[in-house]
């Protein structure tokens, strides 16, 4: 694993700035009172996604309460959903309809498939696997490599060269489909790394003495968003492909966590810590530009690991 020169990362960015997608377009008249979200609600009942439409309020519910349901995350087109659950009796990935509705295993497998992330044409889903782990009890984080597997399910292959943990991505895909953001323990703390998709190699992007994970890519493909933990605190941080030109867009104290960009690059959705005893956990939304924050889902449960859903169909 090697740290990007300067001039590699400048490459990387024109790569990722130029290089034409098979992603779809967004749409240019987004906004964020239009805006429609996908969050996982979790209380004593279990956890399950749910879809809220910030024009009219309206909450769906989109996957049943009989089984645990997590990290939905919406495919670029607004068509589907991937999240993780337990209905079969392990962890597997799923992907359904934009409703929730005849859910695909993608994965079945008895090992615990978790941590998905869609390419940006659609067509791939990421993962990890701690499939040839033992795993030694039910308590995470588990040893694991990550693995990329078409849409109907074909094509499985194994990307990582030496295991991580399930805590630790693959949690975002590059616009221009390189690129994997995941990070990794060293010494005594959590650093992000770009995964090449194809080579498996690693490029490390942060040496901070804080623990750094969660990492999403801008839309234009340019900047990073990550969470970066230090004592009681867990900062919202925006930088660089190569880690440089950090800014903590949260305020100071405030525990942060999952940001995703929205469509136009202007906003981070993200799982914010409530203040209190009951320490409850709520789906808010910074500015970039300027750090105002607005609520987007909270209630007496827990709402967290939210995305940004082009339109409620």
């Amino acid at each position: 694993m090697s740290k990007l020169s300067a001039c590699g990362m400048v490459a990387v960015v024109a790569v990722t700035a130029c290089e034409p997608s098979d992603a779809p377009a967004e749409v240019a008249t987004w906004g964020l009172d239009d805006a429609t979200v996908v969050f996982e609600r979790r209380d004593s009942a279990g956890s399950g996604l749910f879809g809220l439409d910030r024009r009219t309020g309206d909450q769906t519910r989109l996957t049943p309460a009989a089984s645990r349901n997590w990290s939905g995350r919406v495919s670029p087109d607004g068509e589907r959903l991937l999240f993780i659950s337990s209905r079969d009796g392990d962890y597997e990935v799923y992907v359904s309809g934009v409703d929730g509705l005849e859910p695909d295993n993608l994965t079945q497998h008895p090992d615990y498939d978790v941590v998905g992330a869609w390419s940006p044409d659609g067509a791939r889903v990421a993962f990890m696997s701690t499939r040839g782990f033992e795993l030694g009890g039910e308590a995470g984080p588990f040893p694991g490599h990550v693995y990329v597997v078409d849409a109907d399910a074909g094509g499985l292959r194994q990307v990582t060269l030496e295991p991580l943990t399930s805590s630790l991505g693959p949690t975002d895909w590059s616009p221009d489909g390189r690129w994997l953001t995941i990070a990794r323990e060293m010494d005594g703390q959590a650093d992000i790394f770009l995964l090449d998709v194809e080579t498996g190699e690693e490029h490390r992007v942060t040496s901070d003495p804080s623990s750094e994970y969660g990492a999403s890519f801008s839309r234009d493909g340019l900047h990073l968003a990550f969470h970066a933990e230090d004592g009681s605190a867990s900062r919202i941080v925006v930088s660089d492909l190569d880690g440089s030109n950090r800014r903590v867009v949260t305020p100071p104290g405030e525990v942060g966590y999952s940001p995703r960009w929205s469509p136009d690059d202007a906003w981070l959705l993200y799982t914010r810590l409530g203040e209190g005893p009951s320490e409850q956990y709520d789906a808010v939304a910074v500015r970039v530009g300027d750090g105002v924050i607005i609520p987007i889902a909270s209630t007496p449960a827990d709402e967290r690991a939210a995305d940004w859903w082009p339109a409620m169909r």
